[in-house]
Formats: structure tokens, sequence, C-alpha cells
């Protein structure tokens, strides 16, 4: 019987001639050859460095967004600093009383408050629809003074202003002047109506006392002829007029025509 070949694989000396290979080959690269190779590898790496880190930020934002969905729906209030850190609070707008008799009581209608907020934009709080949040301490009509200090606290934030109080005339005061503070829009547009948002009338009485009320349409006459006939660029003055007990008192002031 003839004798079979027999074979056998040596592994040592595979693994050498393997090594000799790559030595070999490594050997035959160039040096431009050798640097792209390794860019390549370093870019695999970073990509799959990246692809990681994507999936992982991923993950962590959608427990994030599931876990608190419950509480932006309960956040988010009419006043707008439940869910930002009020960072700075001060009076946007006064009382519309600012003097006041010996024994009057304390009127705090028309006054606003700007609050900043941390990342957020500001807001604006009324005190007619939010007095519960407010308290304001000072007011005293015991006596006269020229200058009473009035503090208003609102969320742990603290703004002054100031009133009068003034001894009971012994007759009723009455109407003087008026004057606009803040004053009105200086702009129109071209064949629109002036604006009289946040402007206020102040009234001046015979006593020297004052109040401020807002300026409506009704408080202005006498100006829709010139300003239908205004073009772009024009100026035209709009008259201020207010009666009270039939007294009568005017001002105006003027606007600039725009596109």
């Amino acid at each position: 019987m003839a004798k079979k070949d027999s074979f056998s694989f040596d592994s040592e000396g595979s693994s050498f001639s393997l090594k000799q290979k790559i030595s070999q080959w490594e050997e035959n690269l160039t040096q431009k050859q050798k640097v792209f190779i390794i860019a390549i590898a370093v870019a695999v790496v970073v990509i799959i460095i990246s692809v990681v880190c994507i999936c992982v930020a991923t993950s962590g934002n959608t427990n994030g967004n599931s876990n608190s969905g419950g509480d932006n729906n309960q956040g988010d209030t009419n006043s707008g600093d439940e869910n930002h850190e009020i960072i700075n609070m001060y009076i946007s707008a006064t009382p519309n009383r600012s003097t006041y008799y010996v024994g009057d009581t304390a009127d705090y209608s028309g006054l606003k408050l700007a609050i900043d907020v941390y990342q957020a934009p500001s807001y604006y709080v009324s005190y007619e629809e939010n007095s519960e949040d407010f308290t304001i301490n000072g007011f005293d009509s015991s006596a006269p003074t020229e200058s009473q200090v009035i503090t208003v606290e609102y969320k742990g934030f603290t703004a002054t202003f100031m009133v009068k109080i003034l001894e009971v005339p012994l007759t009723a005061p009455t109407l003087q002047s008026i004057y606009l503070s803040p004053v009105p829009k200086s702009t129109c547009k071209v064949g629109r109506s002036p604006s009289v948002r946040d402007a206020r009338l102040v009234c001046v009485y015979s006593d020297g006392s004052e109040e401020s009320i807002p300026l409506a349409y009704s408080h202005l006459y006498d100006y829709e002829e010139d300003l239908m006939a205004a073009q772009v660029g024009d100026t035209v003055t709009i008259r201020v007029r207010y009666s009270e007990d039939g007294y009568v008192a005017e001002t105006s002031y003027t606007v600039t025509i725009v596109e």
C-alpha cells in the first residue's frame, strides 16, 4: 500500500510568515501612504466616538423631556414668573393719583410694575389684576406732607414712588391746566389715527394737586382734516382737550407722518 503524504500546519511558522509579510508591506509603503492610512484610522475612530456621544445625548434628552412634561404644563401662568428667576423689578407706571388730602384713603389704580427675568422676556404686572401679590407700605394721610415715600414689594423685590398729602381745601379745587406725561408716540403712519397707547393726561388743579388718567381718543379734537391731508414727512399738531365740572383745559403735541 502506498504511503500517504502527511500534512501538518505549523502555526508558529504561519504566524511568523504573516508578520514578515506585514513588515515587508509596511516597508514598501511610501511616507504619504502611511500618513494617509493613519489619517483614515483616526477619522474612523472619531466618527465612532461621535456616534456614541450623539446616541447617549439623544437618550438623555428623551428621558428628560418625558420626565418634565408634567411640570411644564403646570408652571405656565399669567404672571409669567413661575418658571423663571426674577432678577429685577421697577415701577413702569405710577398710580393715577399722586395727591391726597388729609383723611383720604390710598388708591393705587394705574400702578404697573416691569419685571425682568433671567433668560426670558420682561413682562408687566398691574395692580388692578394682581393686587394680592403686591405689598404696599408707607401711606399715611393723617397730616400734610410734600413728599411721602410709598414702598411697593413684589416677589421679594421693592421699589418706591412719592405722593403728596394736602390740607383739606375750604372750597373744592378746580381744573386749571393739563399736560401729557408720558407724551404719545411722535410718529403716525400716513392715513392712520395717532396712537394714544401708554400716554397719560395729567390734570392740574387750583390747589396744586395733580391727577393722571389714560389719554383717550375722546380727548383729541380738531386734527382729522390736517391728518388726512398730510403726506410722508409732514408734521401735524394733535390738539387735546379735557373738561371737568364746566372747566376746560387744552394742550397739544405733534406727530410726524411716516410710511
